[in-house]
């Protein structure tokens, strides 16, 4: 399991990371939500993995601007750190030009939103029947978004996944090359 782990990510994590979180890249099990990502990860997108005290970090190389990914916490971990932040780039040094498109979906969370609308990103929530999200935003959610000349940071709060122990993200960039 560890050097699968290792496989997916694209670098060597220390075994306590390994057992508290794990990241797969390509087809999602929660659907499609936007209609124009593909279902194949793509050869050369990776990520890495660090985790401190307060702070998941997760580095993603994304070759063509458009991906996804899942990322899952063990049922022996409690919570989720202070801060989940994804630095995406297309390779080390060249950031996306532009996030058009941000998705992050839980089984009771549903977030859309891009880096114009960076800190009041829409919030869904499940129906009453629980099997799909209502069709209009129940709140604003505070992900952070910003370009630094390394990378796209994107600033997820712990507490916005308390409930999860799993959640898919996808991501575009307004210009792919």
């Amino acid at each position: 399991m560890l050097l699968l782990g290792m496989l997916l990510c694209g670098s060597p994590l220390n075994a306590a990371t390994m057992e508290r979180y794990s990241l797969t890249f390509g087809k999602t099990t929660g659907g499609n939500t936007t209609g124009k990502l593909g279902a194949k990860q793509k050869s050369d997108d990776r990520g890495e993995i660090k985790l401190t005290d307060k702070q998941l970090q997760i580095q993603i190389f994304s070759s063509v601007g458009i991906g996804q990914l899942k990322l899952h916490r063990s049922a022996a971990e409690t919570s989720w750190p202070q801060t989940v932040v994804l630095l995406i780039q297309h390779k080390p040094g060249k950031p996306l030009a532009e996030l058009e498109g941000f998705t992050l979906r839980g089984k009771s969370i549903l977030i859309q939103g891009s880096r114009r609308t960076s800190g009041a990103m829409d919030q869904f929530i499940l129906t009453d029947e629980g099997a799909k999200f209502q069709n209009l935003p129940s709140q604003k959610a505070n992900i952070r978004v910003s370009r630094t000349k390394d990378a796209m940071r994107v600033e997820i709060p712990g507490e916005l996944l308390s409930a999860e122990t799993e959640i898919e993200i996808q991501w575009i960039d307004y210009y792919r090359s």
